[in-house]
């Protein structure tokens, strides 16, 4: 059977959405200060939108297992909402300073207790982290050998959180600029991969379900 033609282009998903963030870098790049200032400052419009795109990606992954389009896993949806809750500054809203800092326990202006349930907190984030890498990781590196454009998506994300935090706090504008788009664009890799991924099992279902039917028929 010959391989249809998004098969042909796997990596075609992602490239539409690296060119929609350089779109978005140039366009709020090359606004006035003002107007920039207003759609990168905190819980301005993009940043916004980035928290709406994580929860959006939760509540994909749950619509699909309640669909049965995909096998739930309850670590990928836990690590895609601690994403969206630090997006929302939850590692130092309810804290003396940053959970993630390494200072923040050490520190004496901490309290124990706030340390502890930190502590505790980062631990289980870290045991969720590792069990989800130990039972994805291997299909993880195949899908990329493999040009599976869900990996492939998921792979871009991975890159694109790592520059993000290489550029993070750096105080020129058209750097803040890029580091908002960058976090504005991890959730929308996340959540097309996902989309890909059910579209690829509802479809796979939909043929095996006719080919049983063809099978049946006298």
């Amino acid at each position: 059977m010959a391989a249809s033609a998004s098969d042909n282009s796997p990596i075609e998903a992602f490239r539409f959405l690296n060119l929609l963030i350089l779109v978005l870098i140039a366009i709020v790049g090359l606004q006035e200060e003002f107007i920039a200032e207003f759609l990168i400052w905190e819980n301005g419009p993009i940043e916004t939108f980035t928290v709406v795109a994580y929860f959006s990606a939760v509540g994909a992954l749950i619509i699909s297992q309640r669909r049965q389009e995909l096998n739930f896993d309850l670590c990928a949806a836990l690590l895609i909402l601690t994403m969206g809750l630090r997006e929302l500054d939850f590692h130092d809203r309810f804290t003396t300073m940053g959970i993630l800092k390494s200072r923040f326990y050490i520190s004496p202006e901490v309290p124990l207790t706030e340390k502890l349930i930190a502590l505790v907190i980062v631990v289980v984030i870290a045991a969720v982290a590792l069990r989800f890498i130990s039972r994805n990781g291997l299909s993880f590196l195949k899908g990329i050998r493999a040009g599976d454009k869900a990996a492939l998506l998921v792979l871009n994300g991975i890159i694109f959180t790592i520059l993000s935090k290489l550029i993070d706090s750096t105080p020129q504008l058209f750097a803040r600029t890029v580091e908002e788009i960058l976090e504005f664009s991890i959730p929308l890799f996340f959540l097309a991969a996902l989309l890909v991924q059910t579209d690829r099992v509802w479809s796979e279902s939909t043929h095996n379900g006719r080919s049983r039917k063809l099978k049946e028929t006298p």
